[in-house]
């Protein structure tokens, strides 16, 4: 009986050991280019950062990913989160027409957020902030035109509320291959935007980016001939 018993407690205890630990999803950094001063600076708008971690901006060419590139600036997080900051062009980069930028934490990092930017005169997202990276601020602003994605159904469409945009314009949307940063848009749709700015569109994935991970999405407004919100989106499934 005492062998039984014995039996029994080893197989509850391996059990225990073995049974599955759920862990909490990790937040990814992502980074959006709020406006670009030719040759001067970029203006990034940086999300679901760690608080109180350094990190190094790094600037390249185009087609570098930002790998060994110039050092623009150093960034500390203090809560985490999303705020908005300003880096200089370095001078050795103010020919390029396209430029890479890469975030590395100065601790290491196996995937670094990196973006691009075009090197041209642009306000893509208008911001009011000074764009200080010592103050608290980790909310967005309420006032800056955004694209909350809602659906993404792989190889078929992107469904999202738009929030902020400009009232009675024509938004022309145009998708690209977010992995490569070439001028190679493709126009989806168009839709007027009505009073506040908000409403659900779908943009239907165009066949030429079937099976591209990662795609980049630009609502344009032909009003004013200026982009209103440019930003990267996953090619999954979602939710």
């Amino acid at each position: 009986m005492m062998k039984k018993m014995s039996i029994l407690v080893a197989l509850a205890l391996l059990l225990v050991v073995a049974a599955p630990v759920q862990a909490s999803p990790r937040q990814v950094e992502s980074t959006t280019i709020v406006a670009v001063s030719k040759n001067d600076s970029v203006t990034v708008r940086l999300e679901s950062f760690p608080a109180n971690e350094t990190y190094y901006v790094l600037m390249n060419v185009n087609g570098t990913l930002g790998i060994n590139g110039y050092l623009s600036s150093k960034i500390t997080t203090n809560k985490g989160g999303t705020f908005i900051a300003e880096f200089p062009i370095p001078e050795e980069l103010s020919s390029e027409s396209i430029i890479n930028i890469r975030f590395e934490k100065s601790s290491g990092s196996s995937n670094p957020p990196y973006n691009w930017f075009y090197n041209e005169n642009a306000a893509y997202n208008p911001v009011q902030s000074s764009g200080s990276t010592t103050g608290n601020y980790n909310v967005r602003e309420a006032y800056t035109p955004w694209f909350t994605t809602t659906q993404v159904v792989r190889n078929a469409s992107i469904t999202g509320v738009t929030s902020n945009f400009p009232e009675s314009v024509r938004v022309v949307v145009y998708v690209k291959d977010g992995a490569l940063a070439n001028n190679n848009w493709i126009e989806v749709s168009g839709f007027n935007t009505d009073a506040g700015g908000i409403q659900t569109v779908t943009i239907a994935i165009p066949s030429a980016l079937i099976n591209h991970d990662i795609l980049a999405i630009k609502f344009f407004n032909l009003n004013t001939n200026k982009t209103i919100f440019v930003n990267l989106i996953d090619n999954l499934d979602y939710p």
